[in-house]
């Protein structure tokens, strides 16, 4: 089934496109990611791109709710048409900015993954506050961003996105990334427990994911 999707999105968003979300099938720990996305339920993937995960989640448990956002239309338009000819009626796609478009809720569970380290950290709190206001009581949030270490890491990872920034235009072309330590405050401030996992064990990328719960905010 994900071998039609991504020959579907390589037919209508074109070549680049295609190399690109196989390449993120290769690199994005997205199934240590899965293990902590709820069995049922809504699911929002906020700047989803293509829908690559959402589309995997899709696979795995048709029954879940997922609705993919980003703020690209003309690549939500090719991935809508690519879950309708392959059958996943419980897969929508919506465009909208991150920071701007009303999320709907209550969401069982919100992923950012590979979103917010283009973002300003005033627009990273923005986000994140905008999470905690649409995510149910018990649900989670999964942020999924890349460390500042080790440095092998990082720098393979910054020298990758200008590259798609530069060459075939595939992100915002910024990279303001946090440290952990700066993430966990970040998550806590605005009201989440947060618990971190490093998942990038086998990967040439520092991939950290932050599970994190709503707490009462003071």
């Amino acid at each position: 089934m994900i071998t039609r999707v991504l020959s579907g999105i390589s037919r209508y968003s074109g070549f680049w496109s295609g190399i690109y979300c196989r390449l993120r099938l290769l690199t994005c720990p997205f199934g240590r990611i899965s293990e902590f996305v709820p069995a049922r339920g809504r699911i929002l993937d906020l700047g989803c791109g293509a829908g690559v995960f959402s589309f995997l989640l899709s696979v795995s448990l048709p029954s879940r709710q997922i609705i993919a956002m980003d703020c690209r239309a003309k690549r939500l338009r090719f991935s809508a048409r690519v879950a309708e000819e392959n059958g996943f009626g419980a897969l929508s796609f919506v465009q909208g900015d991150i920071l701007s478009f009303p999320y709907p809720g209550p969401a069982d569970c919100i992923l950012l993954v590979d979103v917010l380290y283009q973002l300003p950290f005033e627009q990273k709190t923005a986000v994140i506050r905008k999470c905690y206001e649409t995510l149910a009581n018990d649900g989670v949030l999964l942020v999924k961003e890349t460390d500042a270490g080790p440095g092998w890491k990082a720098l393979f990872c910054y020298l990758q996105e200008m590259m798609l920034a530069r060459l075939i235009k595939l992100n915002r072309g910024r990279v303001e990334p946090l440290a952990c330590a700066a993430w966990m405050k970040l998550l806590a401030e605005e009201g989440f427990s947060a618990v971190m996992r490093r998942i990038d064990k086998g990967y040439p990328y520092p991939h950290v994911l932050f599970v994190c719960r709503k707490t009462e905010r003071g």
